[in-house]
């Protein structure tokens, strides 16, 4: 949460970090950088003032599970492709060629893949 937190305040005044002293974030402490400015801070102070921590925790848990079905998606596709190499795999043992789909399948798969 505080990385989140910092991320906003970040966002309208330089700063180095926010310590969480308690549960009440009108007494957490911002560390600002020394560019920041006098209305810069007090933009980031009243962000601070402002923040309701059950809406944060809430985008943190939807963030959270919008990751893990992403993260599935990918297993699933990674299963996939596996299963496609180990067919072309098994076609190329039987001397047999691909049909032009599957490659094209696989050509975009390479260049997807770092």
């Amino acid at each position: 949460m505080i990385k989140k937190l910092t991320t906003r305040i970040d966002a309208v005044c330089p700063i180095h970090g926010l310590q969480a002293t308690g549960e009440n974030p009108r007494l957490w402490r911002i560390d600002f950088k020394d560019e920041a400015t006098e209305e810069e801070r007090n933009m980031a102070v009243d962000l601070l003032s402002g923040i309701d921590l059950e809406e944060v925790q809430a985008e943190i848990d939807a963030d959270d599970v919008e990751n893990e079905r992403l993260e599935k998606i990918v297993r699933i596709q990674t299963k996939v492709i596996d299963a496609l190499l180990e067919y072309c795999s098994a076609l190329d043992d039987a001397g047999k060629p691909m049909t032009p789909k599957l490659a094209k399948v696989l050509e975009i798969w390479r260049a997807s893949t770092p």
